[in-house]
């Protein structure tokens, strides 16, 4: 997940969070997914990562919510992973300490993602 990604989630789930009580969760889970994607600034790029998941198939608003974090929980954790790589690889004193502080930004949204999931 790169920074962007993690901008565009912040923005997102407030939408999920703020429409979970004013979506029918009866109708189809697309139509769940449609709603809330359709007020997003990129619908089409919200409908394709929800819809690649199982877990959106049958889930309201507030289930959507908890998907979201989940995955730019996920996300965020392969990217620490690949910026340690990269670190470690690296011979460069200049390039290792962005990398490293890089990689502390990361697990500072992975404290505050974690923060989001607890509130949901």
């Amino acid at each position: 997940m790169n920074y962007s990604m993690l901008l565009i989630f912040l923005w997102i789930l407030p939408t999920f969070v703020s429409l979970s009580f004013n979506v029918n969760t009866t109708s189809a889970s697309t139509s769940v997914v449609e709603k809330l994607c359709n007020k997003t600034l990129n619908p089409s790029f919200c409908t394709a990562v929800l819809r690649s998941n199982h877990r959106s198939q049958n889930a309201s608003a507030f289930d959507l919510a908890i998907l979201v974090v989940d995955l730019a929980l996920a996300n965020a954790t392969a990217t620490i992973a690949k910026i340690h790589s990269l670190y470690r690889s690296e011979a460069n004193a200049s390039l290792k300490y962005y990398f490293a502080l890089c990689e502390a930004y990361y697990e500072e949204s992975l404290v505050f993602l974690g923060v989001a999931r607890e509130h949901l």
